[in-house]
């Protein structure tokens, strides 16, 4: 269920990121990535982190281990 998470938030991005190049959209992200284990998240913060500097990103997490 991880690997299936990080594809659809891909997708969801991807989607975002086509529909809106001429526009500045944001991206809200509610807890996704909790079935990921510690090395693939590790990956996909840094993703987001990048991600963060073109594009406004809201992330919800209930969990301290996942906070960006």
């Amino acid at each position: 269920t991880g690997i299936k998470s990080l594809i659809e938030s891909a997708l969801k991005i991807s989607v975002c990121k086509t529909l809106f190049e001429k526009e500045s959209a944001f991206i809200i992200l509610d807890d996704p990535f909790v079935a990921l284990d510690e090395e693939t998240f590790s990956g996909v913060s840094k993703v987001l982190n990048e991600l963060s500097k073109e594009t406004q990103i809201i992330y919800f997490t209930c969990t301290d281990a996942r906070m960006l």
